[in-house]
């Protein structure tokens, strides 16, 4: 009895043990049926195209730049082509240039600069201070042969925040010619001979720092943007107000959204929420967000006496915003800013932070002096 109760368990115990080993065996045969089928199985037809282009000689492939053999041409600019003018003035950081930039040719010896100054800070704080009367005599100097900064207000014209705007055309007329109507009177070329026309284009006071200008009243509110080299060069009065009014097209029937606040990262949530869409409510924060710059920063590669946290895309658009340029429209993804003076027009991004190089783009473009 005990013996075929033994014989029954060792027979069950070596069942079980079949079982198990037949479940493992074939589980494990399944799952690798499964991953050969799994790499037998056609691919897609995006990954058909990868694996095609891969085996072509054209896969990566940067070509030569395409080439136009024209023959050589001043194209019409005459005596006003790069061969026929003097070659524009080389200079340190910091080192005083013409301001009638205009009248060169060319460019730097590079677009990009050392991050290292010339100099020890000392030295050169010493240099900006020493240099900075003088420069802005000169430079005020010039601004009044050119333009009338009399300050004669239009009688019961204001704007919006009841500043009175000043009469106009600001700019002189240049000697030996009598009035306006004699200006229009005269051919382009007689103009050109003469030297007569009034709106050349406007250098930054220090170009070889260059970089952005606050007016006087941005710098009361903002003291960490205050330069040791160079001043704003235009009268507070020929200036839109500050903080400038904000008006939306679509929601006019606010009237002025900023409330006659700055607009700044710290209140854009306060004061357009539910006003604009999420996406505009970022490229808004993108367009307040302080970014360092290449003489606005932490560093000793600076123009202002302490570290800054940098500037944002905003003061472009005031740097722009000035008797220079207005905003001609708002398109999609960009504002479209044009210089009443010369007729140039330019895109400035909404919903991207601006680089050097491309604010350098678009006062390029509009011939207005980099910021």
């Amino acid at each position: 009895m005990n013996r075929d109760r033994s014989t029954v368990n060792s027979s069950a115990v070596l069942l079980a043990a079949g079982v198990v080993v037949g479940f493992l065996i074939g589980n494990s045969i399944e799952r690798t049926s499964a991953q050969d089928g799994k790499k037998d199985k056609p691919k897609s037809g995006a990954r058909e195209l990868y694996s095609t282009a891969k085996q072509g000689g054209n896969y990566l492939r940067q070509s030569p730049a395409a080439r136009a053999n024209r023959p050589a041409t001043d194209y019409g600019l005459g005596e006003n082509h790069v061969s026929k003018l003097p070659t524009y003035p080389l200079g340190g950081p910091g080192d005083r240039t013409p301001l009638d930039l205009w009248r060169y040719a060319g460019g730097g010896d590079n677009s990009w600069g050392s991050p290292n100054l010339p100099m020890p800070w000392d030295r050169w704080v010493e240099k900006m201070r020493e240099q900075k009367p003088k420069l802005m005599t000169d430079v005020n100097e010039y601004m009044d042969s050119r333009y009338d900064f009399s300050g004669n207000p239009m009688p019961g014209a204001t704007m919006t925040g009841g500043r009175p705007i000043m009469h106009g055309p600001i700019a002189r007329l240049p000697k030996g010619t009598k009035s306006w109507e004699a200006l229009t009177a005269m051919s382009p070329g007689e103009i050109k001979k003469a030297d007569a026309f009034p709106f050349k284009p406007l250098a930054h006071p220090l170009q070889t720092t260059a970089h952005m200008l606050f007016p006087q009243a941005w710098v009361q509110a903002h003291p960490e943007h205050e330069r040791m080299d160079v001043d704003f060069d235009i009268p507070n009065a020929y200036l839109p107000e500050f903080p400038p009014p904000m008006f939306l097209t679509t929601h006019k029937e606010l009237g002025d959204v900023s409330q006659g606040k700055e607009v700044t990262l710290g209140n854009y949530y306060e004061l357009f929420n539910g006003l604009l869409t999420g996406e505009q409510m970022e490229g808004l924060k993108e367009l307040l967000r302080p970014s360092a710059t290449t003489w606005f920063n932490q560093t000793e590669h600076r123009v202002t006496y302490e570290p800054s946290a940098g500037v944002a895309c905003r003061e472009l658009l005031k740097h722009l915003a000035t008797p220079r340029c207005v905003l001609v429209r708002e398109g999609a993804k960009h504002s479209w800013w044009g210089n009443p003076l010369n007729g140039r027009r330019s895109a400035v991004p909404r919903h991207v932070e601006l680089s050097n190089q491309m604010a350098t783009k678009i006062c390029k473009d509009l011939g207005v002096p980099r910021p």
